[in-house]
């Protein structure tokens, strides 16, 4: 049987856990129970969450779930709670020094431990969620955006020029008395194609589904859990309870105590956890976490709200949402170079605040007040939409949009037409702003006034192209007007004001050519954007914090730096290229990153140092962000022998060149053993061909470059700047990154051409011998043989480039992973020699194209016949690179705004959502495979030198003897957090050794020759599919030297622990050198590896088919052996 059981090593519960306390505070100190990965220097050794104190000591709390607050002797750490999902302690077991009950293989029994689970009584199912049908929509979406983006023109604008022919004036407001909240559309937005929507949600709420009902385990389970811990602290308590009185004043929330309703609960009650966060505008910000899943150890014992909830939003109010930001750095690097863009901007107070949910569905957004010892436990039910919810973005922007846009028609309106609004004092230019404006002359005395109004949620900003007080005047009543007509002023107090009055008065309502928009500072004179200098200074200082610190940074902190560098990227492009290393350490996720001498995350820290420090010096153009029609154009190829590639005219002139190197021997040996790929080439061809534009003493500050290679992989890697491979392709992003910065380029296009096409860089490439029609020994045959394979017109000479040694070293290093500096990149020495012939001239490749379709087709065509044969009925092959090109550069381009939001398209809802759970096809069985699979596995992997194959042969090893299942051993390509398997990983390893007749446990800190001398070896589970947890596969040495598991464990062990001390780190990380970057072994590898294996033993010929060959394939063949063998 292919599920054969595996015994249960019985393990031993530890001490007795504390007290726990009241509402859910928790102690971040460890239990006393020993882990079984005691030894192991890393303060993550312990699964345990035990709950801490926040401030004083306070008496434990009995009358929530009325439980025992003593500790037990003896019995399990859940028995005596009444609570059945009270405890959310996960107390490991220990393995002690009696030895471990036999297997063979590895049989494991699938009886649960005598334990009582801490959830015992709870169902089993869980609610259907909704977080993949949301990510699919918004892949759909992007789809969407892609093809009409490929719809719209290049030169597309964003501004709008003011014709003054529009009729729509601000009327008087009318509010009808059963409205509920702080939005209503009245004025112009009571026409809007979205009005009757927005009353709904007025009158009625918005529409509210977050799934099942929660059971009264389940909300006294969420109750005594808890505020967060930082809403626990003295100071934050009390700005949390001012804030909340305030919301009850006005009738936006209302306090019910836990003892008034316990015996009979709202029906669509449940409690989510609030944080309070430090915030720029006050003390604290109250975060509401809905995508909180509250677990007892690994199970789950109520879902996060937002999981649950089906979207009732429209999807169409989401559609503008990103594209804010890019539209207004679009808008200014189309701008004319003399003329003055002056900002303004608006701030919803309380945005979400001001919208309702649904009558009878608040209950859902419910949370605990925090509160003192003496006080009854209270509870917070809010009215109003919330900010942690995931519906509340797309209902608030459907408001907050349709403002937007009548804003837009009331701009329309000829200038002095608008009446005044009671806040517009506070948009008045500086006077020295006021000034320079009357003093400058425009170039254009017949320029009309251009704008451009958008909305980031509840911020509204206004650009316009002005050459006078009155046109500004005129664009901030529009938007002034705009905003009351969807959020009324005065519905709890005359005073009552939707804009934020105090920021109007800081001046950020102010018109002005310098603004902070959105987190960046614009200038409307220079045309550009930097980061506010308090920003850049907190960046900095964390990273000098990183690379100081000696005990490690919390990945929470990381996670937070990350965040802010995705965000500087945005004006400072070179930055993307830096991330890899960086994406990589944030994918792994350990509890706590290091940033080693030498490492490559170390490197990425500090080159964005060094950008940030430059960027501030000199801010980024907008120029320099916006892709657009090449100036430039190269075509790029790498083959097994060398790489190669042309340059050709675009917008500006350029003499036709031709370059080629062959790769040094050192990298042909590295590609012949897999240490490199293709890919890994192509990209260094790409690097390569940048560097030889640079050579040719082109001047590409501010000018636009396009690259066409026929390899996806470097493509995407740089349209992505990043990379996941494991090899140099991050190396040659970030050097390639850092040549744009220095040469302050615009922005890089790179297209993919078929390789039919790029057929001029192919024999470039392979013009060592590859075909014996093509090889070259010097470069005048080379040129003799381009010149009449592809012809310039009017009889011109193709111009060839020699790439100087330094830079071919240079490149190649990084090939080999060896180490580099920022500066030897910044600072190069000679690129390389142009080598000119008679008669070299510029060429484009329309020019190129042409020449070709006329002489294919004149009777008298002096062209060759290969040519002939490689281009016949291919003569728009120029159109179909420029068509490549353009899609490139639509796709990097914001789509201009529809009329109305309501008119942005949206994937087709054919598919009802109650589709959405539909069961999987059945799945084909997979077919068991004998020991040679994972042996042939195992010995092929030995013979190579790469981590990443032995670590792949070990594990097929490892797998196949203990009966493991792929999620246990492996990370999936495309991770699920909603599976409950854990992977193995080193704390849950342990050796033993045969010692006067008894197998006794090795320390995890034991020497190598001990561990690859051991007798036997366990794994702990603590959590798989079947949801048994804590169970333990024993296997001992099968005498073999090589193809043993237990000598394969303890490969891969030592692998690891040479290069981390982390007891949380999994068996399928692995280090390709001392001090680089983990990577870790997929389900593919695994997969990939199994079916070739079974090719090269031809198990189709044995009846079985390849494709029945999978990961499953090895559990069962365990399973089979072991059965075979007399064991059941």
């Amino acid at each position: 049987s292919s599920t054969a059981p595996r015994e249960t090593v019985p393990s031993t519960v530890g001490t007795s856990r504390p007290a726990r306390t009241h509402v859910g505070a928790r102690s971040e100190e460890p239990t006393n129970s020993k882990s079984s990965s005691e030894g192991l220097t890393s303060s993550t050794a312990s699964r345990e969450t035990v709950p801490s104190t926040v401030g004083t000591s306070r008496p434990a709390r009995t009358h929530v779930g009325a439980r025992s607050e003593e500790p037990t002797n003896s019995k399990s750490s859940s028995e005596g709670l009444t609570s059945p999902t009270a405890s959310r302690e996960t107390v490991p077991s220990t393995v002690g020094t009696s030895r471990p009950a036999r297997t063979h293989v590895g049989a494991r029994s699938e009886e649960p431990t005598n334990s009582k689970s801490s959830s015992e009584g709870q169902t089993s199912s869980h609610p259907a969620t909704f977080e993949a049908l949301r990510r699919k929509r918004a892949l759909l979406r992007k789809k969407l955006r892609h093809e009409r983006q490929q719809q719209q023109p290049l030169d597309v604008s964003h501004w709008t020029t003011h014709q003054g022919t529009g009729s729509t004036r601000p009327t008087e407001r009318k509010y009808p008395e059963n409205f509920r909240g702080q939005m209503y559309p009245t004025g112009a937005a009571a026409n809007h194609p979205a009005a009757p929507a927005l009353r709904e949600w007025a009158v009625k709420g918005c529409p509210v589904n977050t799934g099942a009902q929660w059971t009264k385990d389940q909300i006294v389970a969420a109750l005594e859990r808890g505020p967060h811990m930082s809403a626990l602290e003295p100071e934050a308590m009390q700005a949390f309870r001012d804030e909340v009185v305030e919301k009850v004043k006005l009738g936006q929330a209302r306090i019910i105590t836990w003892d008034d309703i316990k015996d009979n609960p709202p029906k669509e009650l449940k409690l989510s956890p609030i944080s309070q966060i430090p915030h720029k505008s006050r003390k604290f910000r109250t975060i509401l976490d809905l995508s909180f899943t509250l677990k007892n150890g690994d199970q789950t014992i109520a879902p996060a709200v937002n999981s649950t909830t089906e979207p009732t939003a429209p999807e169409e109010a989401l559609g503008q949402m990103g594209s804010a930001l890019p539209r207004l750095i679009v808008a200014m690097a189309r701008c004319p170079d003399d003329a003055t863009i002056y900002f303004t901007k608006f701030d919803i107070q309380d945005g979400f605040w001001r919208m309702i949910n649904e009558l009878g569905k608040e209950y859902n957004f419910a949370f605990v007040m925090p509160t003192r010892d003496d006080e009854p436990l209270q509870i917070v039910v809010p009215t109003s939409l919330q900010m942690g919810w995931v519906e509340s973005p797309p209902f608030f922007c459907g408001a907050s949009e349709t403002a937007r846009d009548v804003a837009d028609e009331y701009a329309e309106a000829p200038l002095g037409t608008l009446p005044e609004h009671p806040l517009e004092g506070g948009t008045k230019l500086a006077e020295e702003e006021l000034q320079a404006m009357l003093d400058e002359k425009p170039s254009d005395p017949q320029a009309r006034l251009k704008y451009l109004i958008e909305v980031y949620v509840d911020d509204f900003i206004a650009a316009a192209q002005a050459t006078s007080p009155e046109e500004l005047k005129h664009i901030a009543r529009a938007l002034l007007h705009a905003i009351h007509d969807v959020f009324p002023e005065g519905v709890f107090s005359d005073d009552d004001q939707p804009v934020s009055v105090k920021k109007i008065k800081k001046g950020e309502a102010q018109w002005s050519v310098l603004k902070e928009v959105l987190g960046w500072l614009f200038d409307g004179k220079n045309k550009s954007i930097q980061l506010p200098a308090e920003k850049v200074e907190k960046i900095l200082e964390a990273i000098k914090a990183m690379l100081r610190s000696r005990s490690g940074t919390p990945f929470k902190a990381f996670q937070e730096l990350m965040g802010k560098l995705y965000h500087a990227s945005l004006g400072v492009p070179a930055g993307k290229g830096f991330m890899t290393p960086l994406n990589r350490q944030l994918a792994a996720a350990p509890k706590k990153v290091w940033f080693r001498k030498g490492s490559a995350q170390r490197q990425a820290l500090e080159l964005w140092r060094a950008l940030l420090v430059e960027a501030m010096a000199e801010p980024t153009l907008a120029k320099e962000l916006v892709p657009a029609s090449p100036d430039y154009v190269g075509l790029v190829d790498a083959s097994g022998e060398g790489v190669g590639g042309v340059w050709l005219s675009g917008n500006k002139k350029l003499q036709a060149t031709v370059w080629r190197l062959e790769w040094p021997q050192e990298i042909k040996t590295l590609l012949a053993t897999k240490v490199l790929t293709i890919n890994d080439l192509e990209m260094a061809g790409n690097l390569l061909g940048w560097l030889v534009l640079e050579g040719m003493g082109v001047d590409i500050r501010h000018c636009h470059v396009a690259l066409l290679n026929d390899n996806a992989s470097a493509i995407s890697w740089i349209v992505n700047w990043a990379s996941h491979s494991s090899g140099p392709a991050g190396r040659l992003i970030i050097a390639l990154a850092l040549r744009q910065r220095v040469r302050r380029a615009s922005p890089l296009t790179p297209a993919h051409l078929a390789g039919k096409l790029n057929v001029m860089a192919d024999l470039a490439s392979r013009s060592f011998g590859y075909k014996k029609e093509w090889h070259c020994d010097s470069w005048d045959s080379f040129l003799t043989l381009f010149n009449r394979l592809f012809p310039l017109p009017n009889k011109s000479s193709w111009q060839a480039f020699q790439l100087s040694s330094k830079i071919v070293t240079r490149v190649t290093a990084i090939l080999q992973m060896k180490e580099f500096g920022m500066e030897e990149w910044k600072k190069l020495p000679k690129i390389g020699t142009s080598i000119s012939t008679a008669g070299a001239s510029s060429c484009s490749l329309g020019e190129l194209t042409r020449s070709w379709a006329t002489h294919s087709h004149s009777k008298n065509g002096c062209i060759s016949s290969q040519v002939l044969e490689e281009w016949s009925g291919k003569e728009s092959w120029a159109e179909d690179a420029r068509s490549e090109l353009v899609r490139s550069v639509q796709r990097s381009l914001p789509l201009r705004r529809p009329s109305h939001w309501t008119k942005e398209l949206c994937p087709s809802t054919t598919t009802p959502l109650a589709g959405f759970g539909k069961e999987d096809p059945a799945t084909e069985k997979k077919l068991a495979v004998g020991v040679d699979v994972p042996e042939l596995c195992c010995k092929a992997a030995r013979r190579k030198k790469s981590a990443r194959a032995r670590a792949i042969g070990d594990l097929i090893l490892i797998a196949f003897y203990f009966l493991l299942r792929i999620g246990e051993y492996t990370r999936k390509a495309r991770r699920n957090e909603s599976k409950q398997t854990v992977q193995f990983r080193m704390k849950d390893v342990l050796f033993f050794k045969q010692r006067e007749g008894r197998l006794c446990q090795l320390p995890p800190n034991a020497p190598k020759e001990a561990i690859m001398s051991a007798d036997g070896a366990t794994l702990r589970l603590s959590n798989q599919k079947n949801g048994y947890k804590n169970s333990c596969i024993h296997q001992e040495h099968n005498g073999r030297s090589y193809l043993s598991p237990v000598r394969a464990l303890g490969r891969r062990y030592c692998h690891i622990r040479d290069n981390t001390l982390d007891p949380e780190a999994r068996l399928s990380t692995y280090f390709d050198a001392p001090g680089e970057l983990p990577a870790e072994v997929t389900d593919k590898d695994i997969r990939a590896t199994l079916k070739a294996a079974a090719v090269a033993l031809n198990y189709e010929e044995r009846g079985i088919p390849t494709n029945r060959v999978d990961t499953h394939s090895l559990r069962a063949g365990g399973a089979n052996v072991l059965a075979l063998s007399g064991y059941s």
